[in-house]
Parts: C-alpha cells; structure tokens; sequence
C-alpha cells in the first residue's frame, strides 16, 4: 500500500502541474489566506503548496479508513515529521500518528488536514512565527481548510 500512496501523490502532481493548468479551471489559491497567528497576520499563498491540493478536496468523502503506517508515510510525504526552523516542536512524533488514527477519518481527509498544517508551518516560517501548540496549529489548519473548500465550491459553481 506504500508503493500505491507514492504513486498516488506522484500522478496527482503530474496531473496538476502538465494537465490540470491547461485545462480552463480558475486556480485554487490565487490569492493569500489572511489567519492571524500570535496576534501577527499571516500570509497563506495555497499556490506555493507542492501537495496535491484538489484530490483531497474532490474525494473528502471517502469512507476508506488507513493504517498506521499509512498515516505515517503521509504525513511523511507531507512534510509533517520533519522540524520546521521556526516551530520544530510542532513537528508529528508517533503520538500524533496514534491520534490521528483514532480519529478514523479518511485518507483523503487526513491528506486534507496534513496540507493545511503543512501550510499554516511554511507560512509562519516565512514570517517568523511561532505557534505555541498542536491546538493553535489546529485552529489556522482549519481557516486554511475552510478556505479551501469554499474556494472549491465556487469553482464546482462556475463550470455549471
């Protein structure tokens, strides 16, 4: 199942950098996310994410439960195991792994969640920011997700 993840994350690149740019869509983030962070505004450019933004967005209710290791490798795909300059102590250690498999989400939606953080840590790096816990982490993810989505369901709309 490794090997079908990487694959996975492989194509959907491929498809949003060769295909997807050419095929009319309005962009996903062509403009930043404002989320205030310690009281400093931060800045969220979506477009600079190299993760496969619209395969989570598109599949968010997939009932598919992962494993463990699944959660691992995608977090590790994601970036999420590595210590960023700025909030290294926000980086997943098991515990985190063990919690986000008790939360029985999907696998896209946890792709979903994983981007979002991922996000949220490259911007507060860029600004010199940092985030005080997983909470507050948490609760900027959540703006990032929030935006996310209703950005995409403006485009679903539009091509109507």
């Amino acid at each position: 199942m490794k090997a079908f993840t990487r694959f996975l994350v492989h194509f959907t690149v491929f498809f949003l950098i060769v295909i997807y740019p050419t095929s009319g869509h309005t962009e996903i983030g062509s403009y930043p996310i404002h989320i205030a962070i310690e009281n400093k505004d931060v800045q969220v450019a979506l477009q600079d994410i190299e993760i496969p933004l619209d395969k989570s967005i598109n599949r968010i209710t997939t009932t598919s439960k992962p494993s463990l290791e699944q959660i691992k490798q995608l977090a590790k795909d994601i970036g999420l195991l590595e210590e960023t300059a700025t909030n290294p102590h926000l980086s997943f250690l098991d515990g985190d792994i063990s919690f986000w498999y008790k939360q029985g989400l999907s696998l896209d939606r946890l792709q979903l969640e994983f981007i979002s953080r991922k996000a949220v840590l490259t911007a507060a790096d860029r600004a010199g920011v940092v985030i005080g816990n997983q909470g507050e982490l948490s609760w900027a993810a959540q703006q990032i997700m929030t935006n996310i989505l209703e950005e995409r369901a403006k485009m679903r709309k539009g091509s109507k």
